[in-house]
């Protein structure tokens, strides 16, 4: 069965933004059969499209009725049984995505495919808001100056924000009205303590980077230890962090106590990095799998603010290499994009006071760390 093309009696609306569901029932033939032979079986077919209806302006029609619409298959005029919208982003649009992908793809035999398809997975866990407007604005240049009528084009990410709009289309409206649903997304690893630590500070404290533990041991122990003057407290002994200097008293916490707790705290975040960098490259390698089920070559362009690759615990390598592996099989090629002002962006958080030179050495490299992960899945 071949589902005809959706007709609209406005003149001002392109496409549409309603799910539209056929229930089409077919019966065996009205043969004789003996008495004894199998009943007749009859099968219901539920067959679901999903259409979106911009105006020249590229916003979205509301207020779209079941007779404004004109639905043929196999040449012939259909009532469609079921008639909705949808909202992107709702549990009912996941259900029914849900239930459309339970129906394998089909290719028209002998149809020609012309033009590019273009995959721009936009990295929203990893991008900072000034990332996101660069991005934005970028994508929205693509398809004013770039995008022709015979691309195919889908704009992706990690997050699933886009909703229904993440998905092939060959309209200008459809991908801008997609462009413009980019929204930053807090990035969800954050240290709240007085002395804050990077991402980039707590991935060298876990690969045993002495200075940078050192320095923050310090900083703990200067913000938590206290001095008293000498004869309070008990004769002798009295607590372990305790120490005698010139007839004072230091109490708090020791050096080898603040090292334990600056690990500790780098552990932490870098099991919430994980989290979020997993979150990103499972994404990216569905979307490597089902994208290779159309023919032709297909351009993936990665944009994100870039990550660290601690494959210490993640097998963050493995990831990549079923990534790579998945884009060759479906004939993919990954160009990663490196989302950030790299001439103004500086983070003043790994430049704070630093008498003694342990942190500045600890954020060497940084920038270049962060793009490992970019340089792994175009290389690979």
């Amino acid at each position: 069965m071949v589902l005809g093309g959706v007709f609209m009696n406005r003149h001002k609306v392109i496409i549409s933004v309603l799910t539209i569901s056929l229930v089409i029932t077919a019966a065996w033939g009205q043969q004789p059969r003996p008495a004894n032979d199998d009943p007749v079986r009859i099968t219901t077919e539920l067959v679901q499209t999903s259409v979106v209806v911009v105006d020249k302006q590229g916003r979205f029609v509301e207020g779209l009725k079941p007779e404004e619409f004109l639905l043929k298959v196999d040449g012939r005029t259909v009532t469609p049984s079921f008639f909705e919208r949808v909202t992107a982003g709702t549990v009912r649009e996941e259900k029914l995505e849900k239930s459309a992908a339970k129906a394998a793809p089909v290719t028209p035999t002998g149809a020609t495919y012309r033009g590019r398809t273009i995959i721009f997975f936009i990295d929203d866990l990893h991008l900072s808001a000034a990332s996101v407007q660069r991005t934005r604005k970028a994508l929205l240049e693509f398809v004013d100056n770039e995008m022709s009528i015979e691309d195919q084009v889908a704009v992706a990410t990690p997050s699933g924000q886009l909703g229904f709009l993440q998905r092939f289309s060959d309209h200008k409206s459809v991908v801008r009205a997609a462009v413009g649903r980019l929204n930053h997304k807090p990035y969800t690893v954050r240290d709240t303590e007085q002395i804050p630590m990077t991402e980039y500070q707590a991935l060298r404290i876990e690969q045993g980077d002495q200075s940078a533990l050192q320095y923050f041991a310090t900083e703990l122990m200067k913000a938590n230890n206290i001095t008293v003057p000498g004869g309070i407290g008990p004769p002798s002994g009295g607590p372990v962090a305790a120490r005698v200097r010139g007839g004072k008293m230091s109490s708090g916490i020791t050096g080898e106590g603040a090292q334990r707790v600056v690990k500790d705290r780098a552990h932490m975040l870098m099991r919430q990095s994980e989290s979020v960098t997993s979150g990103t490259l499972t994404a990216l390698e569905s979307l490597m799998r089902s994208a290779s089920q159309m023919p032709g070559r297909k351009t993936v362009f990665f944009v994100s603010d870039g990550f660290f690759l601690n494959d210490k615990s993640t097998g963050y390598s493995n990831s990549v290499s079923r990534i790579a592996d998945a884009a060759v099989r479906g004939n993919l090629v990954i160009y990663s994009i490196d989302a950030r002002d790299l001439g103004a962006s500086i983070d003043a958080s790994s430049n704070r006071v630093d008498p003694n030179g342990k942190l500045s050495q600890t954020n060497v490299g940084e920038l270049q760390a962060s793009q490992d992960g970019l340089h792994a899945l175009a290389e690979d």
